[in-house]
């Protein structure tokens, strides 16, 4: 009887040791992700190291028969360009994008219409990524003025 109980502790210091060094390597790594006990179920949604994402959406409106107008999406964290991307939107439309790969934190999402468009860029919209909440939406509503 001795000897199984010894081999039951053994593998259980074997998990104990296991689990330990994991959180000694996520911790390594500049950020500690949630800890959880042997047999429990992770946590869904991302963590402080999953790859996160932002949507951006565009309503555009405007007179029927306008023109659809390019949108130019810049994706800004500490001063600097992470992402761009490209959006045509008809008026009386909406449209999306999604920018993958951001890490949790703050970031802008800056809006540049076509100069030629007549429509106004808007304020820079905030988009911050803080676990649980990995995937944000910023949505922009513009309005082209009559021709």
């Amino acid at each position: 009887m001795y000897r199984g109980r010894h081999r039951k502790s053994a593998r259980s210091g074997r998990r104990a040791r296991a689990a330990m060094v994991a959180l000694v390597l996520v911790a390594g790594l500049g950020a500690l992700a949630p800890t959880v006990a042997l047999g429990e179920a992770r946590p869904k949604g991302c963590t402080g190291l999953a790859p996160t994402a932002v949507t951006i959406q565009q309503t555009l409106s405007g007179p029927d028969g306008s023109p659809a107008v390019t949108f130019t999406y810049a994706v800004v964290r500490d001063e600097s360009v992470v992402a761009t991307r490209t959006l045509i939107v008809a008026p009386g439309q909406t449209a999306s994008t999604t920018v993958g790969g951001l890490r949790p934190g703050s970031y802008a999402v800056q809006q540049q219409p076509d100069p030629n468009s007549g429509v106004a860029p808007a304020d820079d919209a905030p988009a911050v990524i803080d676990p649980p909440a990995c995937a944000p939406t910023v949505t922009f509503t513009s309005l082209l003025a009559p021709a």
